[in-house]
């Protein structure tokens, strides 16, 4: 060496992200986000969504948090998408064949979390949704059965009356 000290590097990775907003968008309107006057921005694509994301401004707080590891997004836009592809066309009027980058980020810990995230969220919002069609299905079969079925034992309705069915 020649007389210098050896520069130590300290590896600190995020401990937490912290996210405001969650936004599921159209892959096309995702595009059209990232296309501005002066050029188009990349977006980021990781096991399956492609996504985009906005920082928090830089106060004071925030710097501190992110000097202990916790980073925050104030939004992330995302659409799935199965496979990579380095470029995106969007070909509208508006936007004639214009090209985003996409830039794959496997390999982020972070990212990867993200989107492993976003998938469940994905899911709870299906089964959300499967359930509650699930429920009114059946709420509307009773009350069909009530209307058509005559000599219902009285046990049975004030069983049914009980659990809320009128």
């Amino acid at each position: 060496m020649d007389g210098q000290m050896p520069v130590k590097i300290t590896f600190s990775p995020i401990k937490e992200l912290v996210v405001h907003e969650v936004i599921e968008m159209d892959r096309d309107d995702l595009l059209r986000e990232r296309i501005t006057p002066s050029g188009n921005m990349p977006l980021y694509w990781c096991s399956g969504m492609l996504l985009s994301f906005s920082s928090l401004p830089f106060t004071e707080g925030v710097v501190k948090d992110y000097l202990e590891g916790r980073i925050h997004w104030a939004e992330v836009h995302f659409s799935k998408m199965d496979e990579y592809s380095p470029i995106l066309q969007l070909n509208d009027e508006v936007y004639r064949s214009a090209m985003v980058r996409i830039i794959d980020t496997s390999s982020s810990s972070l990212h990867k979390g993200l989107s492993n995230g976003l998938l469940r969220l994905q899911i709870r919002k299906r089964m959300v949704i499967d359930w509650h069609t699930y429920v009114c299905t059946a709420e509307r079969r009773l009350r069909n059965w009530r209307r058509t079925s005559s000599g219902v034992s009285t046990a049975a309705t004030e069983c049914l009356r009980r659990r809320g069915h009128r």
